[in-house]
């Protein structure tokens, strides 16, 4: 499904949108959250969900 705004789609990956991943892992960890979940709800999840956890690996 794309933005009627842009041509970005709506789903993307971690890391590759707007939201600083890491500054919000920080904050959950610095208030005690131990666990993580990546959610996709994309029309794409087979391709996004491992791109997802690939950038969760490399970037964590």
């Amino acid at each position: 499904m794309a933005n009627p705004k842009s041509a970005r789609p709506l789903m993307v990956r971690l890391w590759a949108g707007r939201v600083d991943i890491p500054a919000v892992i920080a904050a959950a960890k610095a208030k005690g959250v131990s666990h993580f979940m990546i959610e996709n709800a994309s029309p794409n999840p087979g391709s996004q969900l491992p791109e997802s956890l690939h950038a969760v690996k490399t970037q964590l």
